[in-house]
C-alpha cells in the first residue's frame, strides 16, 4: 500500500503532538499539585503563627499541663481562644502537643467547635498515638529541628477522607522545641481544585498544541510535501517521453537545490536526444534506415559483421550520359547546380515508391525496391 509524504507527516506530527501532550500534562499535573500544596502550607502555616501570637503561652505554662495534666483558669481561656480560632478559620483540627521523650507526645490543647464529635478530639494527657508514623515524619522533624514545616503531612483514611497537616514549634529558654501548635485541613477540596485546574490547563496545553501542529503541518506541506509532489510530477513527465520539462523552484533550501538540478539535467536530456536525432536524419541520408530493416535490425548499433537477408528486389540504375565530357566543360558552379536539379527530380519519386537508394553514382543512383 502506497503511503504518501502528507500522511506521514500527519501520523508523525499525531504521535509527536500525544508523546507532548502527555508529557507536559504531567509536568504540569505536578507543578500544580505542588503549587497548590504550597499555598495551603503556607496559608496553614500563617494561621498556626497567628494562633500562637495568640496564645502567648510561656514555657512554664506548657510544662506545668504537660507535667500536672491538671486545668486551671488559664488552661480554659486558652482552650476557649483556641476554639474561637477554629471556629473562625474552619479548619478539621487545630491542636497542641508537648514532647514527652525522643519518640514519644501527648496532647495539651485540641480545638473543638459544636459540630464535632468529642471522640475524635485529642484531650489534656492523652497520648499521640500516631506521632510513629510515617505521613507524620513533619511532626517528628519540626519536633527535632525546632523548625516549622515548609511543606504538609498528607493523610488519608475512610473516616476524615485527605488531611493536610502542618506545624509550627514553641521553643524554650534554650531554642528546644517544648510544644509544636499543629493544624489539620481537609484535602478534599483541594484536591478537587486541583484536579479541575489540571484539567483545565491540559485542555488548553493540548488545544494549542494541536493548532500548533496543524500550523507546522500546513507549514510543511507548503515548504515540503507540495514541492516534492511539483517535482515527482516533473519526473513522470520525462519518464513518458515530454523532453525538457522543468519545475517551478521558489525556495533556496535543498528541496529547491534538487529542482534545480533536475531542471538542468531535463534541459541536458533534451539537447542529448535532439543531437541523437538530428545525427539519426543526418546518418539515414546515407545508409537508410530500411536496410536496416531488411536486416532485422532496428538501427546500426545492432549491425554486425556478417549480417545478411536473402530476399528478392528490383533495382533500378539511372546515369546521365557523357557526364564525363559534360563534367570537363562546364564550370564547378554551373555542373554542381546540373547535379543537384538531377537529383532533386529524381529521389522523391524513388522514396515516395518505397525504393532504397543504395547510391550515387556520376550525377545518377542506384536503387533497390523489396515489393513490387
Amino acid at each position: 500500500m502506497k503511503i504518501g509524504l502528507r500522511v506521514k507527516f500527519a501520523a508523525f506530527f499525531l504521535i509527536f503532538g500525544c508523546g507532548l501532550v502527555a508529557a507536559l500534562s504531567a509536568l504540569i499535573s505536578n507543578f500544580t499539585e505542588t503549587s497548590f500544596m504550597n499555598r495551603y502550607a503556607d496559608n496553614l502555616l500563617r494561621l498556626i503563627q497567628v494562633a500562637e501570637g495568640v496564645l502567648d503561652l510561656t514555657p512554664e505554662e506548657i510544662r506545668r499541663y504537660g507535667e500536672t495534666g491538671q486545668e486551671d483558669d488559664r488552661y480554659r481561656e486558652l482552650q476557649d481562644m483556641l476554639n474561637e480560632i477554629k471556629t473562625a478559620s474552619q479548619v478539621e483540627y487545630l491542636y497542641l502537643m508537648y514532647s514527652t521523650g525522643p519518640n514519644s507526645a501527648i496532647y495539651l490543647f485540641d480545638a473543638a467547635t459544636p459540630e464535632d464529635d468529642p471522640n475524635t478530639l485529642g484531650v489534656l494527657g492523652e497520648e499521640v498515638l500516631d506521632y510513629q508514623y510515617d505521613y507524620q515524619k513533619n511532626l517528628r522533624n519540626t519536633f527535632e529541628t525546632g523548625k516549622e514545616t515548609k511543606n504538609l503531612d498528607v493523610t488519608t483514611s475512610e473516616e476524615m477522607g485527605h488531611l493536610a497537616s502542618a506545624y509550627v514549634p514553641i521553643l524554650d529558654e534554650s531554642g528546644k522545641a517544648i510544644a509544636v501548635l499543629g493544624a489539620d485541613e481537609s484535602m478534599d477540596e483541594i484536591l478537587k481544585e486541583i484536579e479541575v485546574q489540571q484539567m483545565s490547563i491540559v485542555k488548553k496545553v493540548a488545544i494549542g498544541t494541536g493548532y500548533s501542529l496543524l500550523v507546522l503541518l500546513l507549514i510543511v506541506q507548503w515548504s515540503v510535501i507540495r514541492p516534492v509532489r511539483k517535482l515527482k510530477n516533473g519526473v513522470e513527465r520525462l519518464a513518458e517521453g515530454e523532453l525538457g520539462v522543468t519545475v517551478d523552484v521558489r525556495s533556496r533550501d535543498e528541496i529547491g537545490e534538487i529542482s534545480r538540478i533536475f531542471n538542468r539535467m531535463s534541459r541536458n536530456i533534451e539537447g542529448h536526444i535532439r543531437e541523437v536525432e538530428d545525427l539519426n536524419q543526418g546518418y539515414d541520408r546515407f545508409v537508410p534506415s530500411k536496410l536496416f530493416h531488411l536486416l532485422r535490425r532496428s538501427s546500426v548499433v545492432d549491425v554486425r559483421l556478417g549480417d545478411q537477408v536473402n530476399t528478392e528486389i528490383a533495382v533500378a540504375a539511372m546515369q546521365i550520359d557523357g557526364f564525363g565530357e559534360l563534367s570537363r566543360r562546364l564550370p564547378a558552379g554551373r555542373l554542381f547546380a546540373f547535379i543537384n536539379h538531377v537529383l532533386s527530380e529524381c529521389i522523391p519519386p524513388v522514396m515516395e515508391n518505397g525504393g532504397v537508394i543504395e547510391r550515387f553514382e556520376k550525377a545518377g543512383l542506384q536503387a533497390f525496391y523489396t515489393e513490387a
